[in-house]
């Protein structure tokens, strides 16, 4: 039943976000749904086994950013191990749409409530912020507000940011989704020491 499955996709990805303190609470949940999906109780386990370790590397890859690798294999992993469950493409595409769909809304649903993504510190800069560098103290960022800048690597949510008018180098998260290198953004929102930026349409686009 699908259910299970998608409320095990909806389990673990509520726990990427920081209001979760107990993320090992979720995993075991989730870990739990998915079992009961693949009816691992009754019938052999070795699908279930492969599904999650296309799970793990898809965790794996959020917390390596730019080493796309390990989630292609995670999702082809998990891919495999549906097909070899359902054993239909349309019922696997479906599945697959599914899953997304369910993700998607969580991280909408989560972003709208104020709630940040808690990922490993590879996702943070660990740049010496100063001057000379073009950082910009945490205490000026509410100047930044409307402010236009430039994707200087991935936001994956976060990674940093070139503002035009000043060539100011700023670590920032994207409100939504991921934002390529050499997108333009522009600074949406200012929490504290936090900048947060969202895709600016330029004219003529």
């Amino acid at each position: 039943m699908i259910l299970w499955l998608l409320s095990g996709v909806v389990v673990l990805t509520i726990a990427l976000f920081s209001v979760i303190r107990y993320k090992w609470i979720n995993a075991i949940i989730a870990t739990v749904l998915f079992a009961i999906y693949f009816n691992v109780f009754t019938l052999p386990s070795l699908t279930f086994l492969i599904f999650m370790i296309g799970i793990v590397l898809l965790v794996v890859e959020l917390y390596i950013p730019d080493f796309g690798i390990v989630g292609i294999i995670g999702f082809m992993t998990t891919v495999i191990a549906l097909y070899l469950l359902l054993g239909d493409v349309t019922a696997l595409l479906t599945t697959i749409i599914y899953c997304v769909l369910a993700v998607l809304l969580v991280i909408f649903i989560g972003f709208k409530l104020g709630y940040e993504l808690s990922l490993s510190p590879r996702f943070v800069l660990t740049t010496s912020l100063n001057r000379q560098a073009g950082y910009v103290p945490a205490k000026e960022h509410q100047a930044l507000l409307g402010q236009i800048g430039e994707v200087i690597e991935d936001l994956r949510p976060v990674g940093k940011i070139r503002l035009n008018d000043s060539q100011e180098v700023v670590e920032a998260m994207s409100q939504l989704g991921m934002l390529k290198r050499g997108t333009p953004v522009v600074v949406n929102k200012v929490v504290g020491s936090k900048i947060y930026v969202k895709y600016f349409e330029r004219v003529g686009e």
